[in-house]
């Protein structure tokens, strides 16, 4: 009886740091699984950050410094992203690096984020980014399917 009861609260003490497989109100996607015509926009666009919104509400946000200037010789990556909603605003923070040794290195610098707005516990209308702890615009929105 003693080893029941043991072996119960060991499985309830493991479910409960596992967790339940709860929606996020936002979540990493891999770029090479995103429509080609996803991805041929970001090429498009070149570095910055973008916003996608379909008519069905979805959307996400793009983090892209995959062109590498050349004159600076040196790659942007993106570090600490972070969504948290605030009165009525979503904010986007990110930490900006920049690699000079970026030919070997495999670096986080396109990023693509699906944003699940009924998952955040407010609700917002409007979308900020804070970069390296200073605000700046989106540099893009796009409006169709993707």
């Amino acid at each position: 009886m003693k080893f029941l009861s043991l072996s119960l609260m060991l499985i309830l003490f493991l479910s409960a740091f596992t967790g339940i497989d709860e929606p996020l109100p936002h979540q990493e996607l891999d770029l090479r699984e995103a429509s080609k015509a996803l991805q041929e926009s970001i090429s498009d666009h070149g570095n910055g950050i973008f916003q996608y919104e379909n008519e069905n509400g979805s959307s996400l946000v793009v983090l892209n410094g995959s062109v590498v200037d050349q004159n600076a010789k040196k790659a942007p990556y993106y570090e600490n992203i972070d969504f948290e909603v605030r009165e009525g605003t979503l904010w986007i923070s990110i930490t900006e690096h920049f690699e000079k040794n970026y030919l070997h290195k495999e670096l986080t610098n396109q990023l693509i984020y699906r944003i699940n707005r009924n998952e955040f516990k407010e609700s917002y209308d409007t979308i900020k980014v804070l970069k390296n702890d200073k605000e700046i615009p989106l540099t893009g929105v796009t409006i169709g399917e993707f």
